[in-house]
């Protein structure tokens, strides 16, 4: 079966055409369709087309059983004009849990996280770029106002200064909405004419409602919070507005109705956070001492993390017009900056992970060379939240030692890495001394915390441990569980053994790691890891499927933490994370292990209780 156009033509026909379609998605063996007419696809036909396996109609969905190749039957399928799966299909397949003050943190923090892990290698790039032209510039100050190192400064800035737009786009996908509509709307926040009309006032007021003056640019949340509304917006609308008028009405009504939504209410919320935060701080300063000081040093990287931070700068910039130092702002915030560094270095150290401890190590530099922290909150300390606690402990240590000993900065320090040290120099040399040790007590205790509390291992982590040796000709359980008849499963495509002998498995625990069945090369990975497909070295082509219709998922619940596809691997290792107690909510989660083609062997399986890398078959 090579001729996929010509099997995806077939296929198109019998279904009615294009026009029949609303939308087309595949899954690792089945072209999924959503059609308008039932009454024009024509099943009998369908199962008679050369490629095609099977047909079968779950609810509103036509599933065109066509077996591994369905990617590249898909591929020339769009190719014909056939509208792909949209977000609206899939938002409706998710797995949507009850709601708790717990489900709502983690949203928020796996929204930030989603939105911003994406757009790690612009924040690194950029930052480095800085790093570059500060060191060279510190070597040879001649070189200050050198023309190539000017332009190659303004390229990292300008990844920081357009952050909302960066982010936007991370975030559309994050969310399922319109990535041209999130970039437009975002772009306009710090559309030049909007950053003047702001600041001589031309500009106060849309559709009789006020607008807020602030600052948008290097700013994260307002971006998050207006592509989360955007998501919801463009969805209510394109419900409402007909089909044949939705190219149109559609992105225009979604951005009237955005603008006001996001200039009146959603950008300016994280500067009204902000500004709050600035008057709580403030109070903890001026009332609770030393230990107030190290309570709002603790929150440092909480407030770069909504943005908060740059309602904290014009305060100290003020203290230091017009008291001539800043008591409380650039001081811990250097001192954060070292330490989210030394705890990144700490897992470098403590990392297993050949990728994970490389982009330790690269936000290390970033931090403390740089004093860029953003990859390193959103990449390291966000993501694995013990080195986060490692550095709010550092921090808090070291900003309540500057708080004991009055230790102020005189200047704002054009870096807040190491090259911003120089800026504790004050009229007594104990003030750059105290400096230098808080500086030193941050770094110290975010390293041995991190190299103490460690990060939560992960199965992407685990990979490179021994995996125990399996001979070319056995077959391994690629779960633990209860291995029972794969005619018993739920699935008539899986029991009639359409795609091939098998064997399934109850799966146990809340959490389960998918492993190679054998020795061979990993010739398929489907793009939301529910499905995977290996050639042993013995020849024999093996299908895993990871729970029943889970494709609808959308990835949710799923984690790819194997080698990429094409990659030879033993039998054992590490392929797909699931979070089976997420989506047993909703799915089958038996999981099958298909032979699409034993190669002329027979092969048998036992049966009964199992564990990831037993011998089930030889």
């Amino acid at each position: 079966m090579g001729d996929y156009a010509k099997i995806a033509k077939d296929v198109l026909d019998r279904a009615g055409g294009k026009e029949n379609i609303k939308s087309a998605m595949h899954c690792m063996t089945r072209l999924r369709l959503r059609i308008n007419d039932a009454s024009k696809f024509d099943v009998k036909a369908m199962k008679n087309v050369s490629g095609v396996i099977d047909v079968k109609v779950v609810g509103e969905q036509y599933q065109v059983i066509i077996g591994q190749t369905v990617d590249k039957v898909y591929k020339e399928f769009i190719a014909l004009g056939v509208s792909a799966e949209d977000s609206d299909e899939q938002d409706t397949n998710e797995v949507k849990e009850k709601f708790s003050l717990k489900s709502l943190g983690t949203g928020i923090v796996n929204a930030v996280i989603g939105s911003t892990i994406p757009v790690l290698s612009a924040m690194i790039g950029g930052g480095m770029l800085k790093v570059i032209v500060m060191l060279i510039q510190q070597i040879n100050p001649a070189l200050a106002t050198n023309e190539t190192l000017t332009l190659i400064k303004m390229l990292g800035d300008s990844v920081f200064y357009f952050m909302p737009v960066i982010i936007a786009g991370a975030a559309a996908k994050h969310f399922k909405t319109s990535l041209p509509i999130a970039v437009a709307l975002t772009s306009f926040l710090i559309c030049p004419d909007f950053i003047a009309g702001l600041a001589d006032g031309s500009i106060s007021s849309i559709i009789g409602l006020p607008v807020t003056a602030a600052k948008y640019s290097s700013t994260v949340l307002p971006a998050i919070l207006t592509v989360f509304v955007l998501s919801k917006v463009e969805k209510l609308i394109k419900k409402i507005i007909p089909e044949v008028l939705s190219t149109v009405l559609v992105p225009t009504l979604t951005m009237l109705v955005m603008l006001p939504l996001m200039i009146v209410a959603l950008a300016p919320l994280g500067d009204c956070i902000g500004t709050y935060m600035a008057k709580v701080l403030m109070f903890m300063y001026n009332n609770l001492g030393f230990v107030g000081m190290g309570v709002m040093g603790a929150l440092r990287p909480l407030l770069i993390f909504t943005g908060m931070h740059h309602a904290l700068s014009p305060i100290a910039l003020n203290f230091i017009t017009t008291q001539g130092y800043d008591p409380f702002f650039f001081n811990t915030g250097i001192t954060y900056v070292i330490g989210s560094g030394a705890a990144c270095l700490a897992v470098f150290f403590r990392a297993k992970d050949k990728a994970v401890k490389s982009n330790a190590f690269t936000c290390s530099t970033t931090a403390i060379l740089g004093g860029i922290t953003e990859p390193s909150l959103y990449g390291i300390l966000f993501r694995y939240k013990r080195p986060l606690i490692a550095v709010m402990l550092g921090n808090f240590v070291a900003s309540a030692y500057m708080g004991l000993t009055h230790t102020y900065m005189y200047v704002m320090p054009g870096s807040t890495g190491a090259f911003g040290l120089p800026s504790f120099v004050g009229p007594t040399s104990a003030n750059l001394i105290n400096g230098l040790i808080a500086v030193a007590l941050s770094a110290a205790t975010a390293f041995t915390a991190t190299m103490i509390l460690g990060i939560k291992e992960e199965a992407s982590e685990k990979k490179d441990e021994k995996i125990k040796e399996c001979a070319d000709n056995e077959i391994l359980a690629p779960i633990s569980g209860e291995e029972y008849s794969i005619e018993e499963v739920n699935d008539e495509t899986f029991a009639t053994k359409i795609l091939g002998d098998g064997t399934a498995f109850k799966p146990v625990g809340d959490k389960a790691i998918i492993c190679a069945p054998a020795n061979g090369k990993l010739i398929t990975v489907f793009p939301t890891s529910h499905a995977f497909g290996l050639v042993s070295n013995e020849g024999v082509e093996m299908l895993v499927h990871i729970g029943i219709n889970t494709v609808e998922a959308n990835g949710d619940g799923f984690k790819y933490v194997g080698p990429k596809e094409g990659s030879q691997v033993k039998g054992g290792t590490p392929i797909v994370e699931v979070d089976l107690k997420k989506l047993e909510k909703k799915y089958d989660m038996s999981t099958m292990l298909i032979i699409t083609d034993s190669n002329g062997k027979k092969i048998g399986f036992k049966k009964g209780n199992v564990s990831c890398g037993d011998v089930i078959a030889v």
